[in-house]
């Protein structure tokens, strides 16, 4: 199903998604394959009350830790998180005032999908995208692939 880890993440962030799915801001970009997936999940939920429920229903799953599957050099993806922190924290927790979620114990395969998705402009593409635009400028700082990796396999440290 390509599903990740949700649980542990904010309730902000995650009724933010939803409603980001169900106004096709997120999922309508070409090539979002995943992000397709999701409109119709979201289209089942049919009013912003719904969509509290659902996100209070995620806040109730346990907090496990999810296996580390990106491997890369821990030392280099400090450097690049360095500038991440900025929004996500230091411990990777994330800062609801900087709109940045949480990226520490989250699945590492997704936010490496995701990275590439941001600058490829997959996700934050669409014109009402303000933060995932944000993210997209960011993630350009990352070069390559490698990159992706380093910074991935720091976070997974956090």
């Amino acid at each position: 199903m390509n599903a990740p880890k949700i649980a542990g993440q904010s309730a902000w962030y995650l009724k933010r998604q939803l409603m980001n799915y169900k106004k096709g801001i997120r999922g309508t970009q070409e090539g979002d394959v995943y992000g397709a997936q999701m409109i119709g999940m979201a289209a089942t939920l049919v009013d912003e009350q719904a969509v509290d429920n659902v996100v209070a229903h995620i806040l109730t799953f346990p907090d496990n830790a999810v296996a580390s599957t990106i491997e890369g050099d821990v030392a280099s993806g400090q450097k690049y998180y360095n500038v991440c922190a900025y929004c996500h924290g230091g411990d990777g927790m994330g800062i609801q005032a900087m709109n940045a979620p949480r990226a520490a114990g989250m699945s590492d395969w997704y936010m490496a999908r995701q990275l590439q998705n941001f600058k490829d402009d997959i996700r934050g593409g669409h014109p009402q995208d303000y933060n995932g635009k944000q993210m997209g400028f960011m993630a350009d700082n990352l070069h390559d692939e490698q990159a992706i990796q380093d910074v991935i396999a720091y976070i997974n440290t956090l």
